[in-house]
């Protein structure tokens, strides 16, 4: 009776913690960078020395290599809370498996008690 009580509450864990993914799209792989860079303007100041332009890039890693993408700033702010939420989507994925791992160890402990 306990291991059904223990098991009907990882699968109700597990399936609110799925909830949790469906309201978390989108999302989006990937580290965001903020650094500053020179313009393609050749009167610009950032050309001769002075301050540089504000940029922001989205860094991933494919087949071992660092893949860089720009983020013009209209999309600052939502690539920023796309990459937040993929970080949340891991952290759920990871919950969900450790619920998952522990409803196979209580299903092995009731076959091995009848």
């Amino acid at each position: 009776m306990v291991m059904n009580t223990k098991r009907v509450n990882l699968e109700s864990k597990r399936k609110n913690l799925v909830q949790h993914l469906i309201g978390l799209e989108p999302w989006i792989q990937g580290t965001v960078v903020k650094t500053e860079r020179i313009c393609g303007s050749k009167g610009c100041a950032c050309r001769h020395g002075g301050l540089k332009h504000p940029a922001m890039f989205l860094t991933w890693k494919e087949n071992g290599k660092t893949c860089c993408l720009y983020v013009p700033r209209r999309l600052e702010k939502e690539v920023n809370r796309w990459a937040q939420n993929y970080r949340r989507v891991k952290t759920i994925m990871m919950k969900i498996t450790e619920a998952q791992r522990d409803i196979i160890r209580l299903r092995e402990k009731q076959r091995e008690r009848k």
